[in-house]
């Protein structure tokens, strides 16, 4: 499977791992707003305490963001709004 590496940051107000984390807990992983990409694994940086890598699936080429229709950018704002509110809820 192809995957992606993204290095976060874990110290400073930065909470991108942690959301990451909850959106991909069993309970609400299956929800269906939920359309956040699932961490696959977290890995440790050896040598650094402030880094760790995630491991996501790729979904798409990362130098193609380009709406094809309206309808594809509606979407993803509803999408967008609907994970505002649901870290509102959580946090």
């Amino acid at each position: 499977m192809p995957v992606m590496l993204k290095r976060v940051r874990l110290i400073g107000g930065h909470h991108e791992l942690n959301i990451a984390q909850i959106f991909s807990s069993p309970e609400v992983r299956g929800d269906s707003r939920n359309h956040c990409v699932p961490l696959l694994e977290i890995l440790i940086l050896p040598g650094t305490f402030d880094y760790k890598l995630i491991v996501m699936p790729l979904l798409r080429p990362f130098n193609d963001p380009c709406f094809r229709t309206y309808g594809e950018f509606v979407a993803f704002f509803t999408q967008i709004c609907e994970v505002s509110h649901r870290i509102k809820d959580i946090g």
